[in-house]
């Protein structure tokens, strides 16, 4: 599955297309951080939801054409974590048959005990949105649940 995304964004940023890397190179999105001041209120609640992941900072990368929002709950590199969220959304989320073969709650990247979460939202009027969320993990099972408490915070907003 990693080698077949790997290719896909190999493809969309003009490497060598059907050559999977062992270093994913994922795309860098524009990201904003987001707070109350900005009209994410729900992203503190989330962001304490995913304390599991240690220290965060929390930021926004606003919907671009047919790519969905991301909220984005990591370490430092924000603008990679949401490049990835994207890639992972068009590659195995957008052409998701749900009715065929259910919801699509989440993927994992995994890198030793780093792992990077991402989750798509429900939003109201269909709007495409993910959460992203990454950090060092040695409870999965207890990550699953932080992100999809996360989720459900984020989706009530």
């Amino acid at each position: 599955m990693l080698e077949l995304l790997s290719t896909r964004v190999g493809r969309v940023t003009s490497d060598t297309p059907g050559v999977a890397s062992a270093a994913i190179a994922f795309p860098t999105v524009a990201t904003t951080p987001a707070g109350t001041a900005n009209g994410h209120r729900a992203v503190g609640e989330a962001a304490r939801a995913l304390s599991v992941f240690g220290p965060l900072a929390v930021s926004v990368a606003e919907a671009e054409g047919a790519a969905p929002s991301v909220y984005v709950f990591g370490g430092q590199d924000q603008a990679v974590l949401a490049g990835a969220a994207r890639a992972v959304h068009e590659t195995l989320m957008a052409g998701h048959d749900d009715d065929a073969l259910g919801r699509l709650e989440s993927i994992v990247l995994r890198r030793g005990r780093e792992r990077a979460v991402v989750r798509p939202l429900r939003r109201p009027g269909g709007q495409p949105a993910v959460l992203a969320a990454a950090g060092d993990v040695a409870l999965a099972g207890r990550a699953h649940r932080a992100v999809a408490q996360a989720a459900a915070l984020l989706e009530a907003r």
